[in-house]
């Protein structure tokens, strides 16, 4: 009994005294789904922070057998940093995406249809439990203007 009473008053204690973590944070979610086509039809996924840290983002991109998307997946240029990001969420490395800050990823409308789905991940060296939210927006250039498709990232929740 007395080795749960004085548990009890250490785990207390760290929090009424605001202990935290000294490690980073991270976290990730599932983008449903990416779609391209030359007609053009393109996928702009938009990943905010919401935390008041730089973090380092991560996108990765599967089509629809499974296999990983990447620039060499097809001739000619699929992917345009639009802005935000400073770096390449798709490669290794990842991005940086500053505190409070927005960055676009395009998935152009070249070459052959292709569809998936892919990963959004993210890590910090801060105290962040939760830092970023992100969605997908598809996009059909058709004659008379433009079609949006809006796509959710974990529910528009942040992760």
């Amino acid at each position: 009994m007395k080795r749960l009473l004085w548990g009890t008053v250490f785990m207390l204690s760290w929090q009424i005294l605001g202990y935290t973590p000294a490690y980073g944070g991270d976290g990730g979610a599932i983008l449903p789904s990416w779609f391209k086509d030359s007609s053009p039809m393109y996928t702009s996924i938009f990943v905010s922070n919401v935390s008041d840290e730089q973090v380092t983002v991560h996108l990765t991109l599967y089509d629809a057998n499974g296999n990983v998307y990447t620039e060499s997946s097809e001739t000619g240029t699929n992917f345009s940093v639009n802005f935000g990001f400073s770096g390449d969420p798709l490669s290794v490395s990842g991005a940086t995406l500053q505190a409070n800050a927005t960055g676009e990823l395009r998935v152009l409308g070249t070459g052959a249809q292709k569809s998936g789905y892919g990963e959004v991940k993210w890590s910090s060296t801060g105290s962040s439990r939760v830092a970023l939210i992100a969605f997908a927006r598809q996009t059909i250039d058709i004659s008379s203007g433009f079609a949006f498709a809006v796509i959710p990232v974990n529910g528009f929740v942040p992760f």
